[in-house]
């Protein structure tokens, strides 16, 4: 053993100190068992001109890191590709922008993305995961349009850290809480340390990472905005973790399964509008493909109500949700196909009842039972862009 790692195990053995380890790529990070299946996880991170997509604001460096993931478990194998490009944008950098990222007018003259290498990279992909995908994401697509087919995974939203102890879910906080260290703010640098912090399981949860992210990436969500709460209840709708969407004018709850449907409608009825009747809430559909990118979601108001009834069982392998419309209630049968939301996470058999106004034909998964109201509106809504702040929670 070096006289330096003899001073580092004794510094590493203090209470009063803390040995933090810099974070190197690697070639491979743990040898997958033979036999095993794995999908490949393509890693992009990005630099840009600004925050704000539509001021006109572009990607100027884009980081990338493909990589084999066992799919039972979530253990990281070999690093199969890397991409680093940088991109002139046609104008000179704002200096407060170049603080955060460290690009230089310089470095980006003249230079230009190899669309043809990233696009062979990206099609090697079945999953795209960023650390913010709600920021990088519609960059990415305004850039290269071949993206909006792609399954895009977020490690910021789609993991609970503070539920692993982190107080933040900055990348520059997890890697202090690991013992690690890394160069902040260049693309393929935090490309390399987010592949290298995924690769420590979660203790308390007793899984790895990116396990957690493979349950989650396939699944149809659910956004529930409360239309027409009473501005008095904007403190409870806070506390519950509902978020106001300027665009729109609504508190939402995103609903990642049947039970978060359940419990939101329950809860708006019980702590928000104070009624057993069916209350009016808009409802949008979350597909895999369209998940953390800026374009329309369908948008449904619905009259529902949380109720979990005697009558005809409806038996399912996925959860069904127990919502029923204002004016006409039909007890579907199993032939009836009952609506749902996938909880890919649990596969026991369920009984539930589910009650729709029969006069809708909804297909399935969508888990809401609609009434045809003058009220029930299909309408387009697009969220507004979520932006990275540079020193902020989510960003990099």
């Amino acid at each position: 053993m070096s006289n330096l790692q003899q001073a580092l195990e004794t510094v590493a053995q203090s209470d009063d100190y803390k040995v933090l380890r810099r974070i190197k790529p690697r070639k491979e990070y743990s040898q997958l068992l033979p036999g095993e299946e794995f999908l490949n996880l393509l890693v992009l991170d990005t630099e840009t001109t600004g925050l704000d997509l539509f001021k006109g604001n572009k990607v100027i460096e884009i980081g990338g890191v493909l990589i084999e993931v066992e799919k039972s478990s979530g253990r990281i194998g070999r690093v199969l590709a890397e991409v680093s490009m940088l991109e002139d944008p046609g104008r000179d950098l704002d200096p407060e922008n170049q603080k955060v990222h460290q690009i230089t007018n310089e470095d980006l003259k003249g230079k230009s993305f190899d669309d043809q290498r990233f696009e062979s990279v990206c099609k090697r992909a079945d999953l795209i995961l960023c650390h913010n995908a709600d920021f990088d994401r519609p960059f990415l697509e305004d850039r290269y349009p071949f993206l909006k087919n792609k399954v895009f995974t977020c490690s910021y939203k789609q993991l609970d850290w503070a539920a692993e102890g982190y107080e933040t879910a900055k990348l520059t906080n997890i890697a202090l809480k690991q013992g690690k260290f890394y160069e902040a703010h260049r693309a393929l640098t935090d490309c390399y340390t987010l592949v290298d912090l995924l690769n420590e399981p979660f203790n308390r949860a007793g899984r790895m990472p990116l396990q957690i992210i493979l349950e989650k990436a396939h699944r149809i969500t659910y956004n529930i905005g409360a239309l027409r709460a009473d501005f008095a209840m904007k403190d409870v709708l806070k506390d519950e973790g509902f978020r106001w969407d300027p665009e729109s004018k609504l508190w939402n709850q995103l609903c990642e399964n049947n039970e978060d449907v359940r419990n939101t409608v329950r809860f708006l009825q019980e702590k928000v509008y104070l009624t057993k009747k069916p209350i009016l809430l808009a409802v949008t559909k979350i597909t895999p493909e369209s998940r953390f990118s800026n374009r329309p979601g369908e948008t449904v108001n619905q009259l529902l109500t949380y109720e979990e009834t005697p009558s005809q069982t409806v038996h399912s392998d996925q959860p069904t949700t127990c919502l029923r419309s204002q004016e006409t209630q039909n007890t579907l049968t199993q032939e009836n196909k009952p609506t749902a939301v996938s909880n890919h996470s649990d596969s026991s058999r369920t009984n539930r009842t589910v009650d729709v106004k029969p006069s809708i034909s909804v297909p399935p998964p969508p888990p809401l039972a609609s009434s045809q109201t003058s009220e029930n509106i299909v309408k387009k809504h697009t969220p507004p862009p979520l932006r990275k702040p540079p020193s902020g929670p989510g960003g990099f």
